[in-house]
């Protein structure tokens, strides 16, 4: 495999790909090439299915180039005082190009088994950037995106020239005969005068819509408390910290180590790291204040052992709810006071908080997996 044959592979291959290819190119005795190689990262989804366009449609990338050239010289002949028309239908050129290219990009997301109405609408912006980009559009020609910082489109030839293109075009003024003191008619330039406005014809007000409710449970991957069934205040909040605990693993699947430690914003955390914490939280709430216990792991929230995988935060964190969970099975009530001398509490605030602790990270779990790699669904 070449460095260029990288960038055909799912992004959840790039890196495994990348590093064996870099290992290979270092015992040829390839290193500077291999340092280059191991630098490379891994493409978005947006970017990647973008890339996958210009390698299997290629004379549809040039169209988006030709017609973008296009649109700017028309834009320049506006501004020396040509016709407008001419850069309204560049840009209609230009837009019916993009929407080929968003099109060919969605089926590669859902081929893949990704969300194609997730990643539409970074399509349609990494798309704007890079035409106005000759850098961006050649990388994107050769297919070797790997990830497009968008940036402001408010100077864009579709937005600055929105308002001119829209804009009806000037009435021409008519000449008219004026009598002259000797009988003759002098000819002038004056306005139109302007065509009386109709009045609207009044349409009847439509009935307004019925609401109709959702009457189905959403599809999960992770089973929650069943909506029919009656249950108690403690097996009712334990059923939704289950569900919730599940869905946080479930953001885990197929993670490699770049992913697990990846975060969207310096200083946010990664998925790894939520997980870890949540540990934490299990082990410090439940076996430290409620039960007093002692455990034998020091708590280090939000950090991910170095050398860690996926499978060992998981591990880690299932061994902390069953940890949590014979606490919770040999309590008598939630009404119990916890039994440490610090933070005092009671058994419902601690279990009541540890629905709210992870409900609110998996929410964060959702965003930052479908930046990693588009994967969506709890």
């Amino acid at each position: 495999m070449s460095e260029h044959e990288l960038f055909r592979l799912d992004p959840a291959e790039f890196v495994a790909a990348r590093d064996q290819l870099a290992r290979e190119l270092r015992a040829r005795g390839e290193r500077e090439v291999a340092v280059t190689v191991r630098g490379l990262r891994r493409p978005t989804v947006p970017a990647w299915a973008l890339n996958q366009v210009s390698h299997a449609h290629p004379e549809e990338i040039e169209a988006l180039a030709d017609t973008t050239a296009a649109a700017r010289s028309a834009q320049k002949q506006v501004l020396e005082g040509a016709d407008r028309g001419t850069l309204r239908q560049a840009l209609d050129q230009r837009r019916a190009a993009m929407r080929a290219v968003v099109h060919r990009a969605r089926e590669v997301v859902e081929q893949s088994g990704r969300s194609a109405d997730a990643q539409e609408r970074e399509l349609d912006a990494a798309l704007l950037t890079i035409v106005d980009s000759p850098e961006l559009m050649g990388t994107l020609r050769r297919g070797e995106l790997t990830d497009v910082r968008v940036t402001d489109h408010s100077d864009d030839l579709s937005s600055l020239f929105a308002a001119s293109i829209d804009a009806a075009p000037e009435q021409p003024k008519r000449a008219v005969g004026k009598p002259t003191k000797k009988g003759g008619r002098r000819l002038m330039l004056v306005e139109p005068e302007p065509e009386p406005e109709l009045e609207p014809e009044l349409e009847p007000e439509p009935e307004p819509a019925v609401a109709i409710p959702n009457t189905v449970p959403p599809a999960l991957h992770v089973p929650r408390p069943d909506e029919g069934t009656a249950a108690d205040e403690m097996t009712m909040l334990r059923g939704w910290l289950t569900h919730l605990r599940g869905s946080a693993i479930y953001k885990l699947e197929g993670l490699d180590d770049e992913q697990l430690r990846w975060k969207p914003t310096p200083t946010a955390n990664s998925l790894g790291g939520i997980v870890m914490h949540l540990g934490h939280c299990e082990q410090l709430w439940v076996r430290i204040i409620f039960a007093a216990q002692t455990p034998e792991r020091p708590i280090d929230t939000f950090a991910v052992p170095e050398g860690w995988t996926a499978a060992d935060v998981v591990a880690f964190y299932e061994a902390e709810m069953g940890a949590a969970d014979a606490v919770l099975d040999a309590a008598e009530s939630l009404d119990q006071p916890s039994a440490a001398a610090v933070r005092p509490t009671t058994l419902r605030w601690v279990v009541t908080h540890l629905v709210e602790e992870t409900a609110r990270h998996v929410g964060h779990m959702d965003i930052t997996r479908e930046l990693v790699d588009g994967r969506t669904g709890r």
